[in-house]
């Protein structure tokens, strides 16, 4: 039962060799559109992004990725992945704070954090057909 060991969730730093298993994680994200198999390792690379992991035990359960811009001053979510069988149980949000506190520890000029939302709902479909 996963929801009694979420209690056990760790966080480090994503590296090359998680690739396959941040590619397990997002197994069926966003159909045959997702981006992260293409940015992964550029992602990794970027002194300007952090990639966390989340994981309980050995296994990874999720994902956060963000960017450090506007000449340090803010950062933006990237990218979010979370296991399938551990989707709805917090981990998405656990990993959040812990990447806003290590970013606020480990780049004190960042003073902002940017939102951007992205939907598969009928209005987003709909933008989609007019670009």
């Amino acid at each position: 039962d996963s929801t009694s060991t979420v209690v056990d969730l760790t966080f480090r730093p994503a590296s090359h060799e998680d690739y396959d298993a941040v590619m397990r994680i997002s197994d069926g994200i966003y159909g045959d559109r997702d981006y992260l198999p293409a940015y992964f390792h550029s992602y990794i690379d970027d002194p300007d992004v952090t990639v966390f992991m989340g994981l309980v035990g050995d296994q990874v359960v999720g994902l956060r990725a963000s960017k450090i811009m506007e000449c340090g001053a803010a950062f933006i979510s990237k990218a979010a992945r979370g296991a399938a069988d551990w989707r709805g149980q917090g981990i998405d949000g656990k990993l959040a704070l812990y990447e806003e506190q290590w970013i606020r520890k480990n780049r004190p000029t960042v003073k902002y954090k940017r939102v951007v939302t992205y939907s598969d709902t009928y209005m987003a479909e709909s933008l989609k057909k007019k670009m």
